[in-house]
């Protein structure tokens, strides 16, 4: 089996992209945890000789300080003099200026294969301005700690489409950037799709292990546990509740002033990388899960407790008027308006989880002509699907159909 020590990521393969760049102005879109082998991609590229003319950079920036959701303003990176265009500012794709005097991109983003985790996106535009612009893309693959997992809604693209979700794909779709992008190329979901000159550079030695970046992709995702939680946590940020942010903690905790009996609890403050945070300033009592192995899929049990918390809290207190639990942006985190009818009309998270499975398997199909790591288990995928819930009667039941290959990771012992 591969390990950290002996993949090379697609950065680290010069072989096979360093002699395309070279005679060629390059961009590169990078952030912070573009590192390989210690190296950072832009410090590679600029060792090798390239002729490098600027940086695109996501959300949270290249030094990746940012605030989630924080608008970057283009600048230019202290240490290498080098133009830095923020696709996270005042706008999300590459323009025609942006990239009159390039002939090539270079992908090399760090990401953990979540759609709402904003890279994902950022990829889906800089494919399509290459597309219309004629620019060839070049994504250099790294492996992610979801690469493997399949699990949520599929996204309604005709009603939540958005920045956090773009594509008709589960919230945790398990594939790599490089997949991702022949993916959203053969299927035809950006602009341009069959103009676009695609190159993409595996991971050598690559399974399709659980591995972390070397460094944090963003700065409220410090932990390994952090990025393990993040995908069942992530709905909070549609409700009241806190999920740490400005604290050392964030995504390993969660919590809200009312939410009741708990001896743990936190205090948002305002810092680098999480300025006001949610219930900044106030004690917010809640879940502390800093030794609490997640699993690999999405756990609905931690929203479905805080929204039966927060309707008893109504209750109690009848003559306080109180926002609905979740905002409308849980429509577009999920990909869905069903998540929210779940919990408002009291399914179980079973019954959820029932209802969107038969979807989940007809994307597997498709993602798998995409694959370009086998994986490393000996076991069918699939084994640890879901127990099938009766539904409420309101709700159309799923059609009865085989389980694919590569849909549902075990459990972790």
């Amino acid at each position: 089996m591969a390990t950290a020590q002996n993949l090379r990521y697609g950065a680290e393969r010069e072989r096979l992209y360093i002699p395309e760049l070279r005679g060629a102005r390059v961009a590169v879109v990078a952030h912070a945890a573009s590192v390989a082998d210690g190296e950072h991609t832009v410090d590679r590229l600029l060792r090798r000789g390239v002729d490098l003319r600027l940086v695109f950079t996501p959300e949270h920036g290249f030094r990746g300080t940012a605030s989630a959701g924080e608008k970057v303003d283009a600048v230019r990176d202290s240490a290498t003099g080098l133009r830095l265009v923020s696709l996270y500012g005042a706008r999300r794709k590459p323009t025609t200026s942006d990239l009159d005097s390039v002939d090539v991109v270079v992908y090399d983003l760090q990401d953990l294969s979540i759609r709402f985790y904003t890279y994902v996106s950022t990829l889906a535009y800089v494919m399509e301005a290459c597309a219309e612009q004629g620019k060839t893309l070049i994504v250099l693959d790294r492996p992610t700690p979801f690469a493997d997992v399949v699990d949520g809604p599929i996204l309604d693209t005709s009603a939540h489409r958005s920045f956090v979700g773009l594509h008709p794909v589960p919230v945790l779709y398990g594939l790599t950037s490089a997949e991702y992008a022949l993916m959203a190329k053969g299927e035809g979901w950006i602009r341009g799709a069959d103009s676009l000159k695609l190159r993409v550079v595996p991971v050598e030695h690559y399974r399709r292990e659980r591995i972390y970046p070397p460094s944090p992709p963003s700065p409220n995702l410090a932990t390994r546990n952090a990025i393990d939680w993040y995908p069942s946590l992530c709905f909070f940020e549609a409700t009241d509740v806190s999920v740490g942010r400005g604290t050392d903690f964030a995504f390993e905790q969660y919590g809200a002033p009312w939410w009741g009996d708990s001896s743990y609890a936190f205090v948002p403050r305002s810092r680098v990388g999480a300025s006001n945070p949610p219930h900044e300033g106030d004690t917010c009592l809640g879940v502390d899960l800093r030794s609490t192995r997640a699993p690999l899929g999405i756990d609905w049990s931690h929203l479905w407790e805080a929204k039966y918390r927060y309707d008893s809290v109504k209750v109690a207190d009848s003559l306080t008027q109180r926002p609905p639990f979740a905002r409308s942006f849980l429509h577009r985190l999920s990909g869905t308006s069903t998540l929210m009818k779940a919990l408002d009309e009291g399914w179980t998270a079973a019954q959820f989880r029932t209802w969107y499975f038969t979807d989940v398997m007809r994307y597997n199909f498709m993602r798998q002509r995409y694959i370009l790591y086998e994986s490393a288990t000996d076991y069918q995928p699939g084994d640890a699907a879901p127990e099938v819930v009766p539904m409420p009667e309101e709700a159309p039941k799923p059609r009865r159909t085989r389980r694919p290959r590569g849909l549902f990771r075990k459990k972790l012992p």
